[in-house]
């Protein structure tokens, strides 16, 4: 079992590959052999990201238990017993000590405690300030958002600690505007849009250890919803030619590691084609970006997905195994009366609630805001329950996102203006993070951990 507080390892603990000197013991009796040294590596992408690698000669699933300081606070089981063991540290800080040890099922290849060192961070990475540091309990214990350098066309998925400091990143050339925590806890996926080629864009999926996975995904864009263990569903551009125009409306599409496949939605069959600001959005003669759907959810017991459509300022609930369009709220084609306030848009990230949804509303004239409403689907009305807005007027045309807890308390991302706010169950500001001069903030969550 792992012995908290031992001694050091005589080790060159700070270079990029690391073999423990032989003599390290585990509780000062048992000898790692000569033959056996645990070897760690710094991920060629991820500096916060140590790859352990040893051999036992008898078969056995370790455990590694590790921490940053002296504590050993995280523990990492191999699933299955193997001779050839790789295992990898994940969630840290950059340029930080890591102690660890592996327990090799009371073995002789059993090891004392060793320090390992992740690396710095890049120069060049783009991450957060605090403005004002998280007093929301609920945001963390990591949030997880993406980096879009609009003018670069790079993008970064970044995930941080409640502090604010950066313990996992990946970078892609591409526009992401969206990033996802995999069903399975073991990464992420995201859609790379390809500037000015979206035919080109792709599925990506990362493991926290850093294995990735790239599949063409031609016209997808924006969101992505997990709908099972490894099967996605994503927006994908459609296009018709209508009076001269190239007009591109959004299908629903589902997508899994062999790439796209099945429709399950078309716009084109479901809507009315009607001109609206995507007519002119992309100042591209000849081009209308009619629907640009750009958020999903999914709602796992009735099987069913909601799309959030920009430009027609619209949401529509959709059945996922047939196609049927359930509803459309908002919108010229909205079948619902807002009760107790106008009709929301442009927006973003739709969130399902017990009683009906919450969006990101851009809302142009008075600034942006989070706004929760409450579904009948019987008498077909909407009623306004909740929403937030920053003490000095904020507007961002480009993204946003908002998710709330369950004291009441909520977490907002606020697109261009680069920032992610936190407010406190009676409404009032409680912390905020400030992204990198001329970053936009994607859609943002929280993670649990990395295990």
């Amino acid at each position: 079992m792992p012995v908290h507080g031992s001694r050091r390892c005589s080790s060159t603990a700070r270079l990029l590959a690391l073999t423990l000197t032989p003599a390290c013991t585990h509780g000062g009796t048992i000898d790692v052999p000569v033959s056996n040294p645990v070897t760690v590596t710094l991920d060629a992408n991820i500096a916060t990201v140590l790859h352990l690698t040893w051999t036992t000669t008898t078969a056995v699933a370790s455990t590694v238990s590790f921490g940053e300081g002296s504590a050993y606070d995280r523990v990492v089981t191999e699933p299955t017993a193997t001779t050839t063991h790789a295992v990898s540290l994940t969630g840290l800080h950059a340029d930080t000590d890591v102690h660890y040890q592996v327990d090799a099922a009371g073995t002789a290849e059993d090891q004392g405690d060793a320090v390992a060192h992740t690396g710095p961070l890049p120069r060049d990475l783009h991450a957060f300030t605090v403005s004002s540091p998280m007093t929301n309990a609920n945001v963390g214990p990591y949030v997880l958002t993406s980096l879009l350098s609009f003018n670069a066309h790079t993008s970064t998925m970044v995930i941080l600690d409640s502090a604010g400091a950066v313990v996992w990143y990946w970078r892609v050339t591409g526009d992401v505007e969206s990033v996802r925590e995999t069903q399975d806890g073991t990464g992420v996926a995201f859609i790379v849009e390809a500037d000015g080629h979206h035919e080109l864009s792709t599925f990506d999926l990362v493991s926290w250890d850093g294995v990735a996975t790239e599949i063409p995904a031609p016209w997808a864009h924006h969101d992505l919803a997990e709908v099972s263990d490894g099967l996605w569903v994503v927006p994908v551009s459609d296009f018709q030619t209508i009076d001269g125009v190239a007009v591109a409306g959004d299908q629903l599409v589902e997508i899994d590691a062999n790439g796209l496949g099945r429709v399950i939605w078309d716009a084109f069959g479901a809507l009315t084609v009607e001109q609206n600001d995507g007519w002119t959005a992309g100042d591209l003669p000849g081009y209308a970006d009619w629907t640009h759907a750009n958020g999903l959810a999914y709602d796992p017991v009735a099987d069913t997905l909601y799309a959030s459509l920009y430009f027609p300022e619209e949401l529509v609930k959709v059945e996922r195994a047939t196609g049927a369009t359930d509803w459309i709220l908002g919108g010229n084609e909205g079948q619902f009366a807002f009760r107790n306030s106008g009709a929301f848009g442009p927006q973003h990230a739709p969130e399902l609630t017990s009683q009906g949804l919450r969006l990101f509303d851009n809302h142009n004239v008075d600034g942006s805001r989070a706004v929760e409403l409450s579904l009948d689907e019987s008498a077909m009305t909407a009623t306004e329950t909740w929403s937030w807005s920053p003490p000095t007027a904020v507007w961002t045309p480009v993204f946003g996102d908002v998710h709330r807890f369950d004291d009441g308390s909520a977490l907002t991302g606020w697109g261009m203006t680069g920032g992610i706010r936190a407010v406190d169950a009676s409404g009032g500001e409680a912390g905020e993070w400030q992204a990198t001069t001329g970053d936009i903030v994607g859609q943002v969550s929280t993670v649990d951990g990395f295990e």
